[in-house]
């Protein structure tokens, strides 16, 4: 079970439904979804064990049985536990984005896993929850290992798009 605070009112069944109208959510609970604020009960599950602060994001057991199915890639992502922030997340994928998307960046995230690049997720997360959101861009997903990590050399790093975009800045 994932902890979470409860910001919206009277859903039919959340588990199922993608998209929450405006009206089901108060002024307040808006405003914690918005800044992910709902998300900090989540410390909970990260100190007991069952999550890691930083890696793909879970999603709810309807979805991920349904994307699993559709979208290539998508049960790869599962090969590391669930994060409060991962990759996608702190390049605007979340809410109601492309699966595929974040997909590709939290497979990417786990094939680039090291300590620099977990703690520069957590950098950008801290840096997003006090400003705009940003929106993901072609090639993104690609990242370049820090000190320490297995993917530390550019000869390592993979890219889609032009072989510039996409390093962590």
């Amino acid at each position: 079970m994932i902890w979470k605070l409860r910001t919206l009112a009277g859903h039919a069944d959340p588990d199922t439904s993608w998209t929450v109208p405006a009206r089901q959510s108060t002024r307040l609970c808006r405003c914690l979804r918005r800044t992910h604020l709902d998300e900090l009960p989540q410390l909970v599950n990260v100190l007991r064990g069952e999550m890691s602060l930083v890696g793909p994001r879970p999603e709810r057991p309807h979805f991920t049985e349904r994307f699993g199915s559709d979208i290539p890639g998508y049960r790869d992502r599962t090969r590391m536990p669930a994060g409060m922030t991962g990759w996608a997340q702190v390049h605007g994928l979340h809410g109601d984005t492309s699966i595929a998307d974040r997909a590709r960046f939290d497979n990417r995230y786990i094939e680039c896993w090291s300590l620099w690049l977990d703690l520069v997720i957590l950098a950008r997360t801290l840096g997003a929850m006090c400003r705009r959101p940003v929106t993901a861009k072609r090639g993104d997903a690609d990242c370049q290992g820090g000190p320490g990590s297995r993917n530390s050399g550019s000869s390592n790093r993979w890219s889609p798009g032009h072989p510039d975009e996409g390093a962590i800045r």
